[in-house]
């Protein structure tokens, strides 16, 4: 027995009882787990107990020392199944978290959180992250299948959903987002931090029934009579279950399911317009079937009006904007959903489902309106790509973009459906939609649909385009005609400097032949025309064509500009 006291006196005296100390030496049996040592501890009652010690460690106040001149403290497994594969298993478990004040080394691969970091336990030279993926448990931006590496990012993860952020602060401050990519620094850094930002407050909410039509006239405009309709002009309506303006007899009427903007007659009556500005009014004698002309039946019978709730508020709101409605006391139908609107007058518009305008938000039934109610709009986060550092950095409201350069569009705010490509490129845009650029710069801010390639090509989003270089077109396409060719003009031509035409050509178009003002024999010097030249005379306001009419003579038309 290893002997830790000085004395011969056995110890006298049984368990819990006193001893007497005098030459004693405590009698504890030799046990392998001592072989190190042993610590002699008095419990409050007085007994006397061991516990095995570790050779070379020295414990104090839940603090483990290695006594070594290295200070290492070493954990050696025994047995062959020292690897971990579970939480519970491994030369070391830890029942709790672990602090780690200076680096760690380790030579396999750490699993935390069930994802792998490491190089996937085969092979060499990898680098993985690794996890085993479970079965969703719902589609909400609630903290799911996201990605974040780097400081300070994708701070939003509980309300996001499908997202890889990489790099300090992308994707670090918004919400809400989903199906979004951010790689750089301060990639997308603001998306979705200001959603449904306020628009405006409601202080009155018409609701308009469904009415039954009475009669439809096969007028142009059509005129529709429906007792206490409620609308007003301008609003967009859709009608169902109309019998007759048929393309025949028994067929469907062209009118259901169909959206119409209503010129109001009276309370009882209103015509149809397929425009919003009430210029291009319903045919109602007459449709185009199957590229022919065919006349419509009568009204027979039937019909209802579906109409749109409509919204008094402090604010003018544009045509297709998607708001979010809340607070309404009274018509609560209406609160907590979203609806795209049609814009009535500066301070009403008409609710609808979709962005379309052809599914009213019907209030047949709802509660009265009382006060109050908000209008937000509706913020798009999702489905953006950028890529570069400073890409797109203060853009909050947005969907479906594509971004690809560093400090690229460093102002922009709110946009969807772009396309940007290229460095430093857009930095004075704020607002754009559908705007398409590949390394250039001459693009308006507040304007959509523009398209700007470089400094050669932009094309301004209403309808005109600049090419600001020289411009060749085609391989020798011969024109047969106004359909075909190297170059196909659509509409009027109109030529600030010399024209020449090396080939020959007859004009397509409806010209009156005059008196010849001049006759010229083909191969007469020194004129010599050929066929298809253009002669100018800026005393015509147009140009002068020479044709042949298959004789010698060449005869003049005048072609109006």
């Amino acid at each position: 027995m290893t002997r830790l006291l000085s004395g011969s006196t056995l110890r006298r005296g049984g368990s819990g009882q006193f001893i007497d100390l005098k030459g004693a030496q405590p009698q504890l049996p030799a046990t392998e787990t001592t072989a190190t040592g042993f610590s002699l501890i008095t419990r409050a009652d007085l007994i006397t107990e061991y516990r095995s010690s570790l050779g070379f460690i020295e414990f104090a106040t839940a603090t483990m020392y290695s006594s070594l001149p290295e200070g290492t403290i070493r954990i050696v497994g025994s047995g062959t199944a020292f690897l971990s594969t579970s939480t519970m298993t491994g030369v070391l478990v830890v029942k709790g978290g672990i602090g780690v004040g200076g680096n760690m080394h380790v030579d396999k691969d750490i699993v935390v959180n069930s994802l792998t970091i490491g190089q996937g336990f085969q092979g060499l030279n990898n680098i993985v992250l690794r996890g085993v993926a479970n079965t969703n448990t719902s589609i909400l931006e609630d903290g799911q299948n996201s990605i974040a590496i780097g400081y300070d990012v994708l701070t939003g993860i509980i309300t996001s959903n499908k997202n890889i952020a990489i790099g300090r602060k992308a994707l670090s401050t918004g919400s809400n987002i989903s199906n979004s990519i951010a790689i750089g620094d301060s990639a997308l850094t603001r998306m979705g931090t200001n959603n449904y930002p306020l628009l405006g407050t409601i202080s009155n909410v018409t609701i308009v029934p469904s009415t039954s039509v009475t009669n439809i006239t096969t007028s142009t405009p059509i005129l529709v009579s429906a007792t206490a309709h409620g609308l007003s002009s301008g609003t967009k309506i859709i009608l169902q279950g109309v019998v007759g303006l048929a393309t025949a007899t028994g067929g469907a009427s062209i009118l259901n399911d169909t959206g119409f903007w209503i010129w109001r007659v009276d309370p009882n009556s209103f015509y149809l317009y397929n425009n919003r500005a009430l210029t291009i009014p319903s045919i109602g004698n007459t449709t185009t079937f199957n590229g022919s002309i065919v006349s419509l039946t009568n009204y027979v019978s039937g019909g209802t009006v579906i109409s749109p709730t409509v919204l008094t508020i402090n604010t003018f709101i544009d045509t297709g904007t998607r708001i979010y409605v809340d607070g309404i006391v009274g018509t609560t139908q209406l609160n907590m959903l979203d609806y795209y609107v049609d814009n009535i007058s500066t301070t009403t518009i008409a609710l609808y489902n979709n962005s379309i305008l052809d599914s009213p938000k019907n209030s047949t039934g709802f509660t009265p309106y009382v006060n109050s109610g908000t209008v937000f709009r509706y913020t798009y986060n999702d489905n953006n790509l950028a890529i570069g550092v400073n890409s797109a950095p203060a853009l909050e409201n947005g969907a479906n973009n594509f971004f690809f350069g560093n400090n690229l569009l460093t102002a922009l705010i709110t946009g969807s459906n772009n396309t940007f490509i290229g460095h430093n490129v857009g930095a004075n845009l704020s607002n754009v939609n559908g705007t398409i650029a590949l390394g250039g710069d001459n693009l308006v801010d507040n304007r959509d649909n523009q398209v700007n390639i470089g400094s050669v090509f932009y094309y301004d989003g209403a309808g005109n385009a600049d090419i600001n270089s020289d411009v060749r077109l085609g391989l020798g396409t011969a024109s047969t005609g106004t359909n075909s060719g190297a170059l196909v003009v659509l509409g009027g031509l109109g030529v600030a400097g010399k024209v020449y035409s090396g080939g020959s050509g007859v004009a397509e178009e409806n010209y009156e032949l005059y008196t010849p003002i001049i006759t010229i024999t083909t191969g007469t010097a020194p004129l010599n025309p050929r066929l298809g030249d253009i002669w100018i005379n800026t005393s015509i306001f147009g140009y002068l064509q020479y044709i042949q009419d298959g004789t010698s003579t060449i005869w003049l038309q005048i072609v109006q500009l």
